[in-house]
């Protein structure tokens, strides 16, 4: 079975407190969603109208109420790997692949925000399960900023047998572009 799209919808607006988005899957399945935002740091959101100048946007969100608190088990949902945090992102794109088996039926996504995140799309795909493709350059591409999550990926109630990875990076002029692996809060070496 190759890949087949169920949804994909582009919103470009601000999160504003909740958002949430149903949607539906025909057969029992393992599914990919991807959902790409951003998210300003305080210091871009200085002249805005919020409670407090001093704030970073920040977005996370729930799968049929399951929650993807901070790796280290700590509860705070707005900081974990799982969210755009503004204070990391400053602004630019991240994407969040969360691959996991759903049922048929209907299912939620309740995205959560503090300040006005802003999100750019869903899209979710019915995948195979021995074979998952993914190519973030169509949906993604890098964005030019240092130190900051760009791609989180996300296994839910799968095993991962084999991982592959194809990606490069080139010396710029006064800067080089720089990729960094983590998978379980470890990284990875070459």
């Amino acid at each position: 079975m190759s890949s087949k799209l169920v949804k994909k919808e582009d919103f470009n607006f601000e999160v504003k407190n909740e958002f949430d988005y149903s949607f539906e899957v025909d057969k029992d399945g393992v599914y990919l969603i991807e959902i790409i935002a951003s998210a300003k740091s305080w210091w871009q959101n200085l002249f805005k109208n919020h409670r407090s100048f001093l704030e970073d946007d920040n977005l996370t969100f729930k799968l049929d109420g399951l929650e993807f608190p901070k790796f280290s088990n700590k509860k705070n949902l707005f900081n974990g790997e799982v969210s755009w945090n503004g204070n990391n992102l400053k602004g630019l794109l991240k994407t969040d692949i969360l691959i996991t088996g759903l049922k048929k039926g209907l299912h939620s996504l309740l995205f959560l925000a503090q300040n006005t995140p802003f999100l750019k799309s869903i899209r979710i795909t019915e995948t195979a399960k021995e074979n998952i493709s993914f190519v973030p350059e169509i949906n993604n591409p890098p964005q030019e900023g240092n130190r900051r999550q760009w791609i989180t990926l996300i296994l839910s109630n799968l095993a991962l047998e084999d991982l592959k990875i194809v990606a490069s990076a080139d010396k710029l002029y006064f800067d080089d572009e720089d990729i960094k692996l983590i998978i379980d809060g470890q990284i990875m070496l070459n």
